[in-house]
């Protein structure tokens, strides 16, 4: 007959959460998670960091899409913010002179000839222009039409309240 002793830990501390190892699981999803943002951030579509991680186009946009997403661009965007505020100021030169272009005609003998104003190339960068302030809001909602017809419930409900607000205000 065998008998076992229970193995004994020495360590006077508990084991917390914290000192465990992540599961893999969770270390693929972190680096994937920061593939994405990083690609986000450069540029690409959903469906260009799809085919790169070759998964399908639901789960990049999901993640791309997430609350942890969005807080690693903005640490990639807090730690260059000298680069960005240049990159804004040279973006809103660029936007002020294509809303002053002028058309130009190539003339004989090589010389370049100015012409009147660039209507194309105006409406391009008022276009641009108004992007880059709507890039950071959410598309605004559309109103509901005020020629909506009523349904019989809605109109009795409707008559019903208004009733009730004038033996209301009867009694007052």
């Amino acid at each position: 007959m065998s008998r076992r002793l229970a193995r004994v830990s020495k360590r006077k501390t508990p084991i917390t959460e914290e000192a465990l190892p992540k599961p893999t699981a969770e270390l693929r999803r972190e680096g994937r998670l920061a593939r994405i943002a990083k690609a986000l951030a450069s540029g690409a579509t959903v469906t260009d960091i799809a085919e790169a991680e070759r998964i399908g186009r639901t789960l990049p946009s999901r993640e791309a899409n997430s609350p942890e997403c969005r807080q690693l661009i903005a640490e990639f965007v807090g730690d260059e913010w000298e680069e960005m505020r240049a990159v804004f100021y040279r973006s809103m030169r660029a936007m002020g002179h294509a809303v002053s272009a002028r058309r130009e005609y190539p003339a004989k003998h090589g010389q370049i000839m100015q012409g009147g104003p660039d209507h194309y190339a105006r409406l391009a960068a008022t276009k641009d222009f108004r992007d880059f302030l709507m890039a950071s809001r959410p598309a605004p909602k559309q109103p509901e039409p005020k020629d909506k017809m009523l349904t019989l419930p809605e109109l009795e409900a409707m008559l019903r309240a208004k009733k009730e607000s004038r033996t209301q205000a009867q009694r007052d």
